[in-house]
């Protein structure tokens, strides 16, 4: 089976669902360090699940996210 990979552009678009792989790229950190930071700080954006093995993050709330980040 091939995995299709979601473009990196679709961070462009607030709405945009991503792939978690797509936002530890974007953010530039792991997806374990996306998964433990959800975990443990209130600050972060929700995670959205969609199933058992699907988990996806809001583009928006990532961008928004890491921006306080560099204030």
């Amino acid at each position: 089976m091939t995995e299709l990979q979601q473009p990196i552009d679709a961070a462009l678009v607030p709405d945009a669902l991503l792939h978690m792989k797509t936002a530890a790229a974007v953010a530039g950190l792991s997806e374990d360090w996306l998964y433990r930071r959800a975990k443990t700080d209130p600050s972060f954006p929700k995670l959205i699940r969609l199933g058992n093995r699907c988990t996806r993050i809001r583009a928006g709330d990532l961008t928004e996210w890491l921006n306080t980040l560099a204030k």
